[in-house]
């Protein structure tokens, strides 16, 4: 993959692998503060399929392949919220049980191009500012 990409690897804490040290290959046991900068260099992102990273990914229209927590590590929203998404032309998936080298490969080689689909497919999804929705909420409970 590296050959092809640049690559931003969040692997947790504890563990970063020493022995991967290869050219275009990062690893980062968490991204925080630099977030924003790592998101806005990336042209797609891999992750796994929760409602608040596909929110962010969302609100950046930013393409990207889920990787769906299974039904064995998750309550199944992941895999709910992967399939409602593809389904839209939103989201690429790969499913956890079809993972491997090949595979991964595959699935972001066919993202990357066609990353321009999924950014128009995404455009159509609102966004909306919550900030304005709770206030109102507020100020029609107390009217």
């Amino acid at each position: 993959m590296t050959e092809h990409f640049q690559v931003i690897h969040v692997v947790g804490a504890g563990n970063v692998n020493p022995d991967l040290d290869l050219s275009g290959y990062i690893q980062k046991p968490f991204v925080s503060q630099e977030f924003g900068d790592v998101m806005a260099a990336a042209d797609f992102a891999v992750c796994r399929a929760g409602a608040n990273t596909l929110y962010e990914l969302f609100l950046l229209r930013k393409p990207h392949l889920l990787i769906p927590l299974t039904l064995a590590a998750s309550r199944g929203d992941q895999l709910v919220n992967a399939r409602t998404f593809a389904d839209r032309g939103y989201s690429k998936v790969l499913f956890e049980e079809n993972l491997s080298a090949n595979t991964l490969l595959a699935g972001v080689t066919e993202l990357f191009e066609n990353r321009a689909g999924h950014v128009q497919a995404m455009s159509g999804f609102p966004v909306l500012n919550s900030v304005d929705l709770i206030l109102a909420h507020i100020e029609q409970s107390i009217a």
